[in-house]
């Protein structure tokens, strides 16, 4: 609600959206709103972030930055002074977001269910954090909007969890939270004033995660006899196209509307667990815990009394309660059913490491790693070079064909203050259909191992389409993620901050549109943009999406 329709601008974004999906659908006539987008507008692929995870991805689409000017990587970092791994947190004001800058120029700005934005930002408006918060915590800015939404049944997350067997109920779950945040984003956008709306539905990344298996008759776990439940698929992309139409009609037709996706999406099909290869080639080297302890866990884990093992038996709730009246001393008694990369690596006589999503591996390196034997320089120099060398050569063991498609160094792809906490070597196996998975680094003793629960995984090519008075219609060549919050401000008509990364779109303005504007940028020095860490309890939490999603098997 503003005076001035034609300055708005609405961004919708489907986490997960792929072309590979979307453009049949539309030339079959089945998203006819998505249709009309392009019709009148432009599309491209947006080339995500690497790694390609949706915390570095939203992050990098809101801020113009590559991961090293904002310092996410992932979905887990490790704590400063240890090997310890804790869930990312932004610390939104230090990093110069759009909404910080359209609030700067005077404008009005409505955020809904972007990922890893908790905690809000203070914007001209509201913000509403998305995956990543929790709606026990303060999740909306300002603070009173938390009990107005909760009140009207919003949702950060979907109330189920993905379990093998519960896929219609899993669906209906995803369909009807998607429905009840659409319907409270429309009341937002009717009642409020704003000039740049934002809000992401993550259905879709959700969806094709653990379910596209069953649309996808090539895929080795896909039965015909449930491919019934594939169709959820199309349904999920034509309740987002009814409510995309919904939107742009709020909007006004002057208003500018893109729809944007952090990444695609495609098949899965094995889990590999790059620390056992990096074991055998000598890079790592795992330490054995003194016999009384090793035999103690071992009879523990027999017995299923284990962390996990005990919340699937009482509950995460009643779990936590009691792990709130003992000692920590105590609580680390009771062993995990996958080993920690932090207790069971020798660290003075490991040189390399690998943790996180999708293939990332790090340099045990003097000065950076709390004990660290690599030096830097030419030690650390011949050792990157020798591990791409030896991964290049990595094989199936099944089929002897090559696993490697591609590995990016670190100074090839970051640039910024936060480069020393990025990954060394980013691995690109088999197109994103064999990955790493974060807190089972240790989990096997084999190389490979079929996916546990999602049969779908990132890709790197998501979507970009927008329509508006300024926007030139076509097609055109694919874009960085970065170039996303430069050109909203250009059609908004404010300066680009000299801080970011991301290039204006200009290829996709009609001819008259004035040429970019530069700004220079007055932010708290990114060097101190680390967020409040989480609670014990919050971090608990957190950790238990991240597994609910998929990502921490």
């Amino acid at each position: 609600m503003t005076d001035s329709a034609e300055a708005r601008v609405l961004i919708i974004g489907w986490d997960g959206a792929t072309f590979d999906l979307i453009t049949p659908w539309v030339q079959q006539g089945r998203l006819p709103h998505t249709a009309r987008l392009i019709a009148k507008g432009a599309q491209r692929q947006l080339l995500s972030t690497i790694p390609t995870l949706s915390p570095p991805a939203w992050t990098s689409l809101i801020t113009g930055k590559n991961p090293g000017g904002h310092g996410t990587f992932d979905f887990v970092r490790r704590q400063p002074g240890t090997y310890e791994l804790q869930t990312v947190r932004n610390h939104l004001p230090s990093l110069g977001t759009l909404f910080h800058w359209v609030s700067q120029s005077g404008k009005k700005v409505g955020v809904l269910n972007v990922p890893f934005t908790y905690p809000p930002e203070p914007v001209n408006g509201f913000m509403v954090s998305g995956l990543g918060a929790s709606p026990q915590w303060e999740f909306t800015y300002p603070v009173e909007l938390r009990h107005e939404l909760l009140a009207q049944g919003y949702a950060i997350d979907f109330p189920i969890a993905y379990r093998q067997g519960n896929d219609q109920a899993y669906l209906e779950a995803v369909l009807t939270t998607t429905r009840r945040q659409a319907d409270i984003a429309l009341r937002l956008m009717r009642t409020r004033a704003w000039d740049l709306f934002m809000m992401v539905f993550t259905g879709i990344d959700q969806v094709l995660s653990f379910l596209w298996h069953h649309f996808d008759p090539t895929h080795p776990r896909h039965d015909p006899a449930l491919a019934f439940l594939g169709e959820g698929v199309l349904t999920l992309h034509q309740l987002l196209d009814t409510i995309l139409g919904e939107m742009m009609e709020v909007a006004g037709e002057s208003a500018t509307v893109v729809l944007v996706s952090d990444h695609g999406m495609g098949p899965l099909y094995q889990e590999v667990f790059l620390n056992n290869w990096l074991r055998s080639r000598g890079y790592l080297v795992t330490r054995e815990m003194p016999r009384p302890a090793t035999s103690y866990q071992r009879i523990m884990r027999r017995l299923g009394i284990t962390r996990e093992g005990i919340w699937r038996r009482i509950g995460r709730a009643r779990t936590q309660a009691i792990k709130n009246r003992l000692p920590m001393s105590w609580q680390r008694l009771v062993p995990t059913e996958h080993p920690s990369l932090a207790d069971h690596v020798d660290w003075e006589r490991t040189r390399a490491y690998s943790f996180g999503n999708i293939g990332q591996i790090y340099i045990n390196l003097a000065g950076r790693e709390p004990r660290g034997i690599v030096r830097p320089g030419a030690e650390y120099r011949a050792i990157v070079d020798a591990l791409a060398r030896d991964l290049y050569e990595l094989t199936e063991p099944q089929t002897g064909e090559r696993l490697v498609d591609a590995i990016y160094l670190r100074e090839e792809l970051y640039d910024g203050p936060f480069v020393e906490q990025a990954p060394d070597l980013n691995i690109i196996m088999r197109n994103y259909s064999y990955i790493t998975q974060m807190r089972r680094e240790l989990a096997s003793h084999e190389l490979i191992a079929p996916s546990t629960n999602m049969s779908g995984f990132h890709r790197r090519e998501g979507i970009f389409i927008a329509r508006g008075p300024a926007i030139a219609g076509g097609a055109y060549a694919p874009a960085d993620i970065t170039a996303v919050t430069p050109t909203i401000l250009h059609l908004m008509g404010l300066p680009i901050p000299d801080d970011m990364d991301g290039q204006v779109m200009t290829d996709l303005c009609v001819p008259d549109f004035p040429p970019p504007r530069r700004l220079s940028a007055q932010v708290q020095s990114l060097a101190q943009s680390s967020a409040p860490a989480l609670s014990a309890q919050e971090e608990e939490e957190m950790l238990k999406r991240l597994k609910d999603l998929g990502y921490l098997a």
